[in-house]
């Protein structure tokens, strides 16, 4: 069985292999430039990752990462590996 919403995104990753799709703003860096397959590869890893640490899926996570391109590469990851994912965000700082 397939995941048309995994399917679609993969395609559309494919067909920008080589062009810029997002870019991450930081604060004390250059941005981050990255194009359909860093995020097809950075997807896979955090994939892998999970499927190390926790099994086969599919999975029910809660992201509570900070904005950048850990939860990017985690949000993306989950869903086109058919993972149910829920970001949360972070309380900001010295409010808890």
């Amino acid at each position: 069985m397939t995941d048309p919403l995994a399917d679609r995104i993969a395609g559309r990753l494919a067909g920008s292999s080589d062009i810029a799709v997002i870019t991450v703003l930081r604060r004390k860096a250059a941005p981050l430039v990255l194009t359909g397959r860093d995020l097809q590869d950075r997807a896979a890893a955090a994939q892998a990752r999970w499927r190390a640490l926790l099994g086969d899926g599919p999975l029910r996570l809660v992201l509570a990462l900070p904005q950048g391109e850990l939860f990017l590469d985690s949000l993306l990851a989950g869903m086109m590996g058919g993972h149910t994912v829920v970001p949360v965000a972070l309380p900001r700082l010295g409010s808890v």
